[in-house]
């Protein structure tokens, strides 16, 4: 089938479904449709299409979807086809054959392309505004997020129950300092571990500021938490130091240890089981 042949087709497939066929006319397209297995490929394409954008547009037009489709076999349309119910009437064939077809529809021979430039206009208005809006938007004011500050040991006892993974192994010193170069302004290192301590990781669970940055670390074959912030963004010292919010001698970690030390510009905040601050003394600042 040639390009012409094709477009003289589809010039017919729309004027079916447009409604703009005679009903002799139309009885004999849809046979040919039902011997077509591409025209049958089409007619359920824009059926479907037509269907889509009438959702999507909630254009009220006056084109009806498949004006004549119902003289076709139900096997053409699949089941996700839409709803093609309309008023029948009996026609009567030159073969003597009775035909049942959609009465025909009194339509603009400009329904479709009307219809299709409306979807095409509202679209480039959608897409215009949205290129506008963005354009508008200030880009260098930063959009502040919510952050609440939480008891840093309630923040401890939720990483516990995840099972005290960091969200970084950070097992290179250099990029270590990067992280904290990078959130807190300061390059920091960490000393050599003496024996029974150990560094697992970094995490950034929040709980001074959105920025702060954890160490999560063994020590004496318990689990510890560093968290490092800078000073402004320490604000209620008493909510960040305050007890657990359920009973501390009923959770898995038993009571908790809160010690803090301001050192480099920085305040460190170490949470543990053990009666000293073990970690904290670790940090060290480079150049």
């Amino acid at each position: 089938m040639n390009s012409e042949n094709n477009n003289d087709l589809n010039v017919l497939l729309d004027q079916f479904l447009d409604g703009q066929m005679e009903s002799q006319q139309a009885v004999v397209f849809a046979s040919q449709i039902q011997q077509d297995e591409n025209l049958q490929a089409e007619q359920l394409l824009q059926v479907k299409i037509d269907a889509s954008l009438k959702r999507l547009f909630q254009f009220d037009g006056t084109r009806a979807l498949a004006t004549h489709a119902d003289v076709l076999d139900a096997d053409v349309l699949d089941a996700d086809a839409p709803d093609l119910d309309s008023p029948k009437v009996h026609q009567t064939q030159s073969n003597g054959e009775s035909a049942t077809v959609s009465p025909q529809i009194t339509t603009d021979r400009g329904d479709r392309a009307t219809f299709l430039k409306i979807v095409l206009a509202a679209s480039l208005l959608l897409l215009a505004s949205l290129i506008a809006v963005n354009y508008s938007v200030d880009r260098t004011v930063p959009v502040a997020v919510h952050f609440q500050q939480q008891p840093l040991r309630d923040i401890f006892q939720q990483t516990v129950d995840r099972g005290f993974d960091p969200y970084y192994l950070c097992d290179d010193l250099d990029r270590f300092a990067a992280v904290f170069e990078k959130r807190q302004a300061v390059r920091l290192t960490l000393a050599e571990m003496p024996p029974g301590r150990k560094m697992l990781g970094l995490s950034y669970p929040g709980g001074i500021s959105r920025n702060t940055t954890a160490m999560l670390c063994r020590a004496d074959g318990q689990s510890v938490m560093v968290f490092v912030d800078v000073p402004d963004n320490e604000g209620d010292v008493e909510l960040l130091q305050s007890a657990l919010t359920a009973d501390p001698d009923q959770t898995p970690c038993g009571r908790l240890n809160v010690f803090q030390e301001r050192k480099y510009g920085l305040v460190f905040y170490e949470v543990t089981p053990l009666e000293q601050p073990t970690m904290i003394e670790l940090f060290k600042r480079l150049p």
